[in-house]
Formats: structure tokens, sequence, C-alpha cells
């Protein structure tokens, strides 16, 4: 099974199967970028995962990641690129390659931007304390990080999502940049 945690089906680019196990292998609790919408009107795709893990060399599904990119798009127009919102603070990145974890980083093909959304314990912290200002610096993070990735697929980019494990903050920012996105 490719991840054990995703639905029996999923909308993957049209590549080949090796490309797509690797890219699985690559990526912790095997969740590799997975469609999860389209946006008819700008011809833009977004999607989810779950961090890259640790390697010594290049990011291991980097052919995969030009795949995301191009989905959609003219191959022969430079312009565009893949756009990672990776969820975490930069900080909570690199601190996750002491456990496996890894990062993305800018590359002629895509951008990364951090969210700088806390971890489902700051969450917690937050709304167990009743801290109307953690909390709401919480739901602003969240709020600010879908609003930058339903710009992004305005501008024609198409965006991949994720955290750690791709769970809730990667959940919760999907759902409304595709709620920002979509016009019905």
């Amino acid at each position: 099974q490719l991840c054990p945690t995703y639905p029996s089906s999923v909308i993957v680019p049209f590549v080949d199967k090796q490309m797509i196990l690797n890219s699985a292998k690559s990526r912790t609790k095997r969740r590799l970028p997975v469609l999860s919408f389209y946006n008819k009107e700008t011809q833009t795709y977004l999607y989810r995962s779950s961090q890259p893990v640790t390697t010594l060399f290049a990011t291991p599904d980097k052919d995969y990641l030009k795949e995301l990119m191009f989905s959609g798009v003219d191959r022969n127009n430079g312009s565009k690129k893949l756009c990672i919102i990776d969820c975490r603070p930069k900080l909570y990145a690199a601190g996750n390659l002491t456990t496996g974890g890894s990062y993305e980083v800018n590359s002629k093909y895509h951008k990364v931007y951090y969210a700088n959304i806390g971890n489902i314990h700051d969450a917690r912290r937050a709304y167990q304390s009743n801290n109307e200002k953690k909390i709401k610096t919480y739901l602003e993070a969240i709020t600010h990080a879908a609003k930058l990735g339903a710009q992004l697929m305005l501008d024609g980019h198409n965006v991949l999502v994720h955290c750690s494990d791709g769970w809730d903050r990667t959940a919760q920012v999907t759902a409304l940049i595709k709620y920002l996105s979509d016009p019905y």
C-alpha cells in the first residue's frame, strides 16, 4: 500500500509508478503530495503532504515536485514555480532534522513560504489558557497561510501545503484555501 493513512484512491500527477513510490518513501509516514483541489478558473492545483525525510542529498522527490509544478502549466513557461507552504515555523522545521524530518529549500523550481503556525501542542495550550490573544494569534496564522495559498493560486501557481506529518495544520490550511478559492 502506498500510504496507510490515505484513502485507497488518490490523484497524483501522470508519472511513472516508481516516481510515485520514491516520493512516498521520501516523505514522513509516506504521505506523498496528492491533489486536494483543482481551481478551474485559474487552472491551478492544490496539493498536500507531510514533510520530506532527512537525507544527505538533494530533496529525494525533486523530480516529483517538478511534476507538481508543471501540472496544468506550459512546460516552457519558466515564470511559474511550485509554491510550498510549510505550515511550521522555520525553527520547528529545522528542529525536525533531529527526528528524521526535513524541509525544502528554495530552488529554480519551487519557492518555500513558512507560515509560522505552532503545532497541535501550541494550539492546545492556547485554548486551555483561555488567553484570547494567544488564540487569536494562532487563528490569524492559519488564516494568513490560507490567504497566501489562495493568492498564489490566483496568481497562477500550483501550491503544496505541508507541516510535519501533514495532519492538523495541513488540513486546516488546505481546507481554508479551498474555501477561499472556490467561487461557488
